[in-house]
């Protein structure tokens, strides 16, 4: 907002845009897995694949750029079944990051530069 010549605020942001921000995420996966077992080991491993399609677009604007994408995400599960009866486990697998709602800022950036 500034001051005008009349002595009241104006507004210095453009009354055609929106706060309106409207998100959707689609994600669809796939997994796949192998189990091998031999006297006390166990051997599992797979993989997982997900495809991201990201629609955004602020109220009344076209639609943001946001490309798709496909992430393939290997697993690996080692185990041991010990004498007692217990067992032990060991893995790898990795986490995919997605943005989260505080990543993602709708509002529009009206700053007062007088």
């Amino acid at each position: 907002m500034s001051e005008g010549s009349n002595g009241e605020y104006e507004s210095l942001v453009d009354p055609q845009l929106s706060n309106n921000f409207n998100y959707d995420q689609n994600v669809t996966a796939g997994y796949v897995s192998y189990t091998l077992t031999a006297s006390a080991f166990t051997l599992k491993t797979g993989g997982r694949y997900e495809y991201t399609n990201i629609n955004a677009h602020y109220e009344g604007q076209p639609d943001i750029n946001i490309p798709s994408y496909g992430v393939l995400v290997p697993s690996l599960n080692v185990s041991r079944k010990l004498k007692n009866g217990n067992l032990i486990k060991a893995s790898y697998n990795r986490r995919i990051q997605r943005p989260s709602l505080r990543d993602l800022n709708p509002n529009i950036q009206g700053s007062n530069h007088c």
